[in-house]
């Protein structure tokens, strides 16, 4: 019982009571071998239903205030687990942010914050080598690097966020991505692949949001790129060149 591990649950996962209850007993299961932090998601759907009420009030709501708003979602998700825990047998409390001292930058929506390995839970099997909702016959990897994973999550896979990837390759921690629904070992993300050496493409990412702009006549003068640049930067918004 050394080892701690985090289990992240995401809102597929626990999209309903009957969905937390089924969680509860992953939870149940995993704390015979190890301590546990979990950690979950809103409930599915309710954080687009808090997103919408902030939106009452103009398109450009108060950045504080739209975090604190939708953060009410995963308290909701975080105390019925509690409870579900509970009724199991299991002692467990839900805490947020701030009851745990956790304090982060003011760059409100997009604030930035070790342990043994990081579960995290979804509604899919694991990292496949490309979007089997788009590629029917895309395969599930048992394992990618850091580095590879870095590279799909900025090119647009969603199935985690490239900061979780980023932290987690900072601070030496192994990331595994598996499914909440079926039972599996899903995709250990590690600093090292001993079969990376041979790999010649791991996966294919794709992005639908992006914005693609072309400046013409930018002379070459030292300077230039950061009168572009910099105020793009300062408004937070994430681009690539």
């Amino acid at each position: 019982m050394s080892d701690i591990i985090i289990q992240k649950f995401g809102g597929t996962s626990v999209g309903s009571v009957e969905r937390i209850d089924i969680v509860a007993e992953i939870i149940k299961n995993a704390s015979k071998l190890n301590k546990l932090i979990v950690v979950v998601s809103a409930m599915g759907g309710e954080t687009n239903k808090l997103i919408e009420l902030s939106k009452y009030f103009g398109e450009n709501p108060d950045k504080r205030e739209f975090d604190a708003l939708v953060s009410t979602g995963e308290t909701v998700s975080s105390a019925l687990l509690s409870m579900a825990l509970h009724s199991k047998g299991i002692k467990a409390k839900s805490y947020s942010a701030a009851q745990i001292s956790m304090k982060t930058t003011d760059s409100y929506s997009k604030a930035k914050v070790g342990a043994s390995r990081c579960d995290i839970y979804t509604d899919v099997d694991g990292i496949f080598t490309t979007d089997p909702k788009v590629v029917s016959n895309a395969k599930k990897l048992d394992s990618i690097t850091m580095e590879e994973m870095l590279e799909l999550a900025g090119q647009g896979a969603k199935v985690i966020q490239t900061r979780a990837v980023e932290f987690a390759n900072k601070y030496n921690v192994p990331v595994r991505v598996l499914s909440s629904f079926n039972d599996g070992k899903g995709t250990l993300i590690s600093l090292e692949d001993e079969s990376m050496e041979n790999a010649l493409v791991s996966g294919i990412a794709f992005q639908k949001d992006q914005v693609k702009f072309t400046l013409h006549g930018v002379g070459d003068i030292p300077g230039t790129a950061f009168k572009i640049l910099g105020p793009i930067s300062d408004a937070e918004i994430e681009f690539d060149v």
